[in-house]
């Protein structure tokens, strides 16, 4: 049988009229030429066999689709529609070899299942050889504590920094978690075990308590936000974009005074930079600090510093909002909250003033 347009179209239409039986057969025949075909067929080949198989999976018996799924997914040239298909299969029996191993997912393919899918397609995915920040940030959305663990404990997944808070987040409670990032042995696992281990131990667990003065918890928070912002501030932000917003905001501080209002009123007008400015000035610190906080990898530098102008909730949340560039996960959301209404204004301000001070130590 020669692989050429017109052989697979007349085999197309003669299996219109067979019954699900002769069309799971013939699926089974084809796919199996296909595989022998497979070395040497061009990619316009195999988009025949692709249009054709494509077709038949729906009538391939159950231990059929899981043999060929199996196949498929170490086969560099498999046809891209089937191995999708057999990625969307609800029996993950199925669908797992494809999602596990088939380079022929692309970043479009695995995103589309990943955000369609459940749990047992989620782990699948999650353990891909290489699995992009863009795709791990639907795993870390949506799914659960083994979807999560398993692609932390992946040496081959790689987070954005919304993922990275996620994380954080979620693995201040979560041992399981903590032991799928150690086992990564590199340095991404590294950074996020050293900010976890101070968070848990001396950020929540303290905040818990009614202990505002607290040497311990002053250090665990200077040193977490002071190492957050030294490491991840963006210096972009930093060159002179400042000063017409300052040179206002100093204005209004003269003339009326500030108020949360005028932060809240900045971050709706879009004003991220009058914003900052705002709070720099409530609280009599270099701009450039807090502008490096709110471009930190994590929302606690930012936060302290919101915490320490006593805004409320609402206000927070729209910066963490502007910060982010979208609607914060559930789950980040859940954790920003807690732990500002766990931190009290003052303690915030003492965190605030001891890490500017460290900062200027360092300079």
């Amino acid at each position: 049988m020669s692989v050429d347009r017109t052989t697979l179209a007349d085999l197309d239409g003669a299996l219109a009229a067979r019954d699900t039986a002769e069309r799971a057969l013939a699926g089974e025949r084809l796919a199996e030429l296909f595989f022998e075909r497979a070395p040497a067929l061009s990619e316009e080949h195999v988009a025949l066999f692709d249009d054709v198989l494509e077709k038949l999976v729906g009538d391939l018996t159950f231990r059929a689709r899981v043999a060929l799924s199996e196949r498929f997914a170490d086969c560099p040239n498999a046809p891209r529609k089937v191995t999708f298909l057999f990625g969307t299969d609800d029996e993950i029996r199925v669908a797992g070899p494809v999602l596990e191993r088939s380079s022929r997912l692309d970043v479009d393919a695995l995103l589309a299942i990943a955000r369609a899918k459940g749990q047992d397609h989620l782990c699948a995915i999650a353990k891909r050889a290489h699995v992009p920040e863009s795709v791990t940030d639907v795993l870390l959305d949506r799914g659960g504590r083994r979807v999560v663990a398993t692609a932390a404990g992946n040496p081959g997944a790689t987070f954005s920094p919304d993922g990275t808070a996620i994380l954080v987040a979620r693995a201040q409670t979560d041992d399981a978690l903590v032991r799928a990032l150690a086992s990564r042995d590199d340095a991404f696992a590294g950074r996020v075990a050293t900010l976890v281990s101070k968070a848990r131990a001396r950020v929540r667990e303290t905040l818990s308590r009614e202990t505002g003065a607290d040497p311990e918890l002053i250090e665990a928070l200077v040193s977490r936000i002071g190492g957050e912002i030294a490491e991840k501030g963006d210096k972009r932000t930093l060159l002179g974009q400042f000063t017409d917003a300052m040179t206002s905001v100093q204005e209004r501080a003269g003339d009326t005074g500030l108020a949360e209002l005028d932060a809240l009123g900045a971050l709706l007008d879009g004003k991220i930079a009058e914003t900052l400015c705002v709070m720099a000035v409530m609280q009599g610190v270099p701009v450039e600090f807090v502008a490096r906080a709110y471009h930190a990898s994590t929302y606690a530098p930012i936060l302290v510093i919101a915490r320490a102008c006593d805004f409320r909730w609402k206000t927070v949340h729209h910066l963490l909002h502007a910060k982010l560039g979208r609607a914060l996960p559930d789950v980040l959301a859940e954790d920003a909250r807690s732990t500002f209404e766990r931190l009290g204004p003052a303690t915030a301000r003492r965190v605030l003033r001891a890490a500017v001070a460290k900062e200027r130590s360092r300079g």
